[in-house]
């Protein structure tokens, strides 16, 4: 696409840390050339910093909502909308790539497929699924299990459907034995520390990672990090993307297990939440993909400069005016 014919993009979940960190490049040159910013949230515009960047701010209904994605079809279409960027994990799976709403509209979606985002919603399948491929994840523990296993032992419930870290903890065995049989959690193993984020750009069949250690993490916000290439973590990103057809950018996490191997325990058909903290070291993996979304006349891997060395990255907050409130 050549400059001076912009395209609408429209980024949910506007009221997060990714989507200040979206606006802020697709509002800026080069990428301003290209792209006209629209942003979604379901708070009004004066408590959404990205609100101010945007040639539009559309206050939406939760994603809980059963009107949520009727409301959103039509805004796409009222608006002319040529791409939606889901953040939040619920967009995600409704909104996917092959959405024939979507299609109908001609609005690109920059999530998976029907079929990824099915195995990617349910930690479960997507363990089991990952596991068929030659994938370690965090064992899953049944009750079968229990026999090598000490009672004080811990392990790590989480929600079959969940996001993130949201309604997980951990508990030892003998606490987790009323929850064994229940069909929306998840008891795994305890994994050790530390959580590696690792980032992924998947191109024109060339994938380019990161990876990015939580060396702080604040109210769930990573802090500080530490940010390297790991020939083994790009190794299982390759593995990752031939189990699972995966879209342009995503991310997925690993911790160890006694072994000292890596394990998965997520896999997100989207930009994480410190993807900021990787452009700051000039590895830029929103702004390749903006290259992609958007069909700029550029190479998007040029954005995608690899470390020689280990690079520590701090995050500070910056205070911005969203408005009056009126």
């Amino acid at each position: 696409m050549s400059k001076g014919d912009k395209k609408k993009i429209l980024i949910g979940g506007g009221g997060t840390a990714t989507a200040w960190h979206l606006s802020s490049l697709a509002t800026t040159a080069p990428f301003s050339d290209f792209l006209e910013l629209y942003i979604a949230d379901t708070h009004a515009a004066h408590l959404v910093p990205a609100s101010i960047l945007s040639h539009r701010f559309l206050q939406v209904l939760s994603v809980s909502d059963p009107s949520y994605p009727v409301q959103m079809l039509t805004m796409l279409e009222e608006n002319s909308i040529d791409i939606f960027v889901p953040l939040i994990d619920d967009d995600v799976y409704t909104f996917t790539s092959d959405n024939e709403d979507l299609k109908s509209l001609g609005v690109l979606s920059t999530s998976v497929c029907r079929a990824s985002a099915a195995l990617l919603a349910d930690k479960q399948i997507l363990s089991r699924h990952l596991n068929a491929n030659g994938i370690a994840t965090a064992r899953i523990i049944s009750r079968s299990d229990d026999l090598d296993m000490h009672m004080e032992s811990n392990v790590f419930v989480k929600p079959r459907r969940g996001y993130g870290s949201r309604g997980a903890y951990r508990c030892c065995i003998a606490e987790a034995q009323a929850l064994f049989g229940r069909e929306d959690l998840l008891i795994q193993e305890c994994l050790a520390q530390p959580e590696i984020t690792v980032e992924v750009f998947n191109f024109n069949g060339e994938i380019k990672s990161l990876s990015r250690e939580r060396i702080e993490v604040k109210a769930g916000v990573c802090t500080k990090a530490r940010i390297w290439h790991d020939p083994a973590l790009h190794a299982l990103a390759i593995a990752i993307g031939e189990a699972i057809a995966m879209p342009v950018a995503y991310c997925f996490q690993v911790m160890k297990g006694t072994d000292q191997n890596w394990r998965v325990i997520d896999v997100n058909a989207r930009l994480g939440a410190g993807t900021a903290l990787s452009t700051c070291a000039n590895w830029s993996l929103a702004s390749a993909a903006l290259s992609v979304w958007g069909q700029c006349d550029m190479d998007p891997f040029k954005y995608l400069i690899e470390p020689a060395d280990d690079i520590f990255v701090g995050r500070v907050y910056r205070e911005v005016v969203m408005g009056s409130g009126d």
